[in-house]
């Protein structure tokens, strides 16, 4: 919910279609080719796991672009997300795209519960707590709609707003009838997410803007 809050507030801060603002704002027009080297903000207060994520975007014209970002969990693992972008409308120095996503995220985590009571409403405190390892692999592919733009020639922001579907794979490194007898409160995690072992589809839906330091390039020498 945090990032589709802050994601609309950036819609609506850097509008897609620009005008000429050059006297209210310091913006200039996108290079005709272009690097930007950006981080993702909203990755380290993922509630559903922080990571620290960098990226390039690589645009070889004015129409076409490409970007890979790579990330690592605190809680061990990564993600590896790579897509391509088409420019759709361009003002000064704002545009709009629309864009392919593959992403890849292996992510690894502890888990303390406890057994159920006798009335199977809570945990039996009386015993022995029980910690466990999780393993969750996703693989996603989405369809993404973005909005970026130029500040002071160096300064990028990139909104994006994604729906796709998700291929999950999870992996409880504990017996299922142990598990089974637990409460799955999953203490100490910042809330509760059912992560047992199967495989499963399921859609998904992204959102989140990047920063980052543009460098315009040169124009490529016809031979």
């Amino acid at each position: 919910m945090i990032r589709f809050k802050l994601f609309w507030a950036l819609l609506i801060a850097v509008p897609a279609t620009a005008q000429d603002t050059t006297k209210s704002k310091p913006v200039v027009p996108f290079p005709d080719r272009y690097l930007t080297i950006y981080w993702e903000p909203l990755s380290v207060i993922d509630l559903a796991g922080s990571s620290i994520r960098l990226g390039a975007e690589y645009a070889w014209n004015r129409r076409w672009a490409a970007y890979t970002t790579v990330g690592d969990y605190v809680w061990e693992g990564y993600v590896v997300r790579s897509g391509l972008q088409y420019t759709v409308a361009e003002g000064t120095g704002d545009k709009a795209w629309f864009g392919l996503e593959a992403m890849h995220q292996w992510h690894t985590r502890v888990f303390k519960d406890y057994y159920e009571n006798a009335a199977g409403d809570g945990p039996d405190k009386s015993k022995p707590s029980v910690t466990y390892g999780i393993l969750k692999e996703n693989t996603m592919f989405s369809v993404l709609f973005g909005t970026e733009s130029t500040f002071w020639k160096v300064l990028t922001i990139r909104g994006y707003f994604g729906v796709g579907v998700k291929f999950r794979r999870g992996v409880a490194f504990i017996r299922q009838s142990l598990q089974d007898s637990l409460t799955e409160a999953h203490e100490g995690q910042p809330f509760d997410i059912n992560y047992d072992s199967g495989t499963n589809v399921w859609p998904n839906i992204l959102a989140g803007f990047t920063v980052g330091y543009l460098l315009p390039l040169r124009k490529a020498r016809r031979k």
